[in-house]
């Protein structure tokens, strides 16, 4: 974990801002939250929180303690507060498999999966803070602590499982829906309702939001149904592939971790799995997360039965001598840095992070602390997501894979993009009349073409960062 954490560090030393969509949403949760209302849509003026919001709230959190950007807070926490996953992976390992078959299993997890995947996409430690990557910890813990209360059969840890199984609801659904699975399948019935009602209690808050407010209502199914093509029907084959070794040493590792728990981990996790996968020949099966958040458990389960496997093998060859394998392992991960470090995540995650223009972070900065908390900001797709949403600001329309479910994404970018062309067109009366239907207050844009025909449908220039312009409307100003 020293190793990986070492990497992961270098990853993001000097940075500044994150580089993803989801990052950038995150933000802006994050800002909303700073303002006072960590229930509020990050994007819609009006509307309520749609996505899991633990990961904001402890961004939120830590920049208000610190004092530091939540941009800032969001990069730089990541490394340390993705450790959790690692370290419960391997507490779990301990629990289920031994210590010998947890340090393996652990090894397999930092640097043997994902070598050519995103980290987003599988079960793996990695140096930026999203939202599925932090969760995968919460899930492991919850695993250890539905074990136990089925061990025991006592309130106090049927309670205790249902809390961190609705706290890992509060990360992400994915972990949470396969937890409830094991629960169902582990727990007795007076246990089950009491882990029931804990979940439910303390993921309280954002149940309201999607299941009360909203009544679990889609209008915008996007979010859900985004697909990474190698977890795809047409793509899996090739994934199955890359991750033979280790599905097929996970296949010997279930003779030797007789464990329930792990049994119905496995089962509900592939269960979930196949039912996602099943979308793709029958699309009207609903969407409850994309794919790839049911793969990465079953690959998680997998990685620890085949630690399992491995540890087995070795104490029957070596009998006595089995902790030699730590060294071993020791030196096969330096002897494998060099590889280790120009994985997807920490190249390219790196360059395009880096590679962020300083104006749009200064407008960002300019935003939150001089327009006032309640301005609905125009700006292009791109402008809208990174520089508007995370300075805390509405907008009008944002990308749908980044917009509320429960809110009809349609209408809001078809006015976006018909605004900025009534700017490009210089239509000042058909830019005044649908900029005060959506409540336009201010503009942002970028390029000496598109600051000058914001100038021309009579918008009051605030600011200018190099390439990026900010307006306000009419006689709105700066706070």
């Amino acid at each position: 974990m020293a190793v990986a954490l070492a990497v992961a560090l270098a990853t993001v030393s000097g940075l500044d801002w994150p580089y993803d969509g989801d990052h950038f949403r995150d933000i802006a949760q994050a800002q909303t939250a700073l303002q006072g209302h960590p229930l509020a849509d990050p994007f819609y003026p009006g509307e309520w929180v749609w996505y899991n919001p633990l990961v904001p709230w402890l961004v939120a959190l830590g920049a208000w303690v610190s004092g530091a950007p939540a941009p800032l807070v969001h990069v730089q926490s990541g490394p340390w507060l993705n450790l959790l996953g690692p370290v419960a992976f391997y507490l779990l390992g301990v629990r289920l498999a031994g210590r010998l078959a947890a340090f393996i299993a652990l090894a397999l997890l930092l640097f043997i999966n994902c070598d050519t995947a995103p980290s987003l996409t599988c079960a793996t430690y990695s140096p930026w803070l999203f939202v599925a990557s932090f969760a995968q910890g919460l899930f492991f813990i919850g695993v250890l602590a539905l074990d136990r209360a089925a061990r025991s059969g006592s309130r106090q840890t049927a309670a205790a499982a249902g809390a961190v199984a609705g706290l890992t609801f509060l990360a992400h659904t994915g972990p949470a829906l396969i937890l409830g699975g094991i629960a169902f399948l582990m727990l007795p019935r007076r246990s089950l309702v009491i882990a029931g009602a804990a979940a439910l209690v303390v993921a309280s808050p954002f149940v309201w939001a999607i299941a009360v407010h909203y009544r679990l209502h889609v209008l915008n199914a996007t979010p859900m149904a985004w697909s990474w093509a190698p977890l795809t029907v047409g793509g899996l084959p090739v994934t199955l592939r890359e991750n033979a070794v280790v599905l097929m040493a996970a296949a010997g590792g279930l003779f030797i971790v007789r464990n329930r728990v792990m049994y119905a981990w496995m089962g509900v996790a592939a269960l979930l799995l196949a039912l996602a996968l099943a979308r793709d020949i029958v699309p009207t099966i609903p969407a409850l997360v994309p794919t790839f958040h049911f793969w990465r458990y079953v690959l998680a389960g997998a990685t620890l039965l085949a630690g399992a496997l491995a540890a087995t093998a070795i104490e029957r060859v070596v009998r006595g001598y089995a902790l030699a394998v730590v060294p071993v392992v020791l030196i096969a991960a330096v002897v494998a840095l060099p590889h280790y470090r120009n994985r997807f995540d920490f190249l390219y995650g790196r360059g395009v992070a880096a590679g962020r223009s300083s104006d749009l972070s200064k407008t960002a900065t300019f935003l939150r602390k001089s327009t006032p908390p309640d301005a609905v900001v125009l700006g292009s797709r791109g402008l809208s997501l990174e520089v508007i949403g995370p300075a805390g600001r509405k907008v009008v329309g944002v990308t749908a894979n980044w917009s509320n479910p429960y809110v009809d994404a349609a209408p809001r970018i078809a006015a976006r993009e018909r605004l900025l062309q009534q700017v490009a067109a210089h239509d000042t009366d058909g830019f005044t009349a649908l900029a005060d239907a959506w409540h336009v207050t201010h503009a942002v844009g970028m390029g000496h073409g598109e600051c000058t025909a914001m100038a021309g449908v009579g918008l009051q220039p605030l600011y200018r960062f190099g390439e990026v312009c900010v307006f306000a409307r009419g006689s709105r100003a700066v706070r």
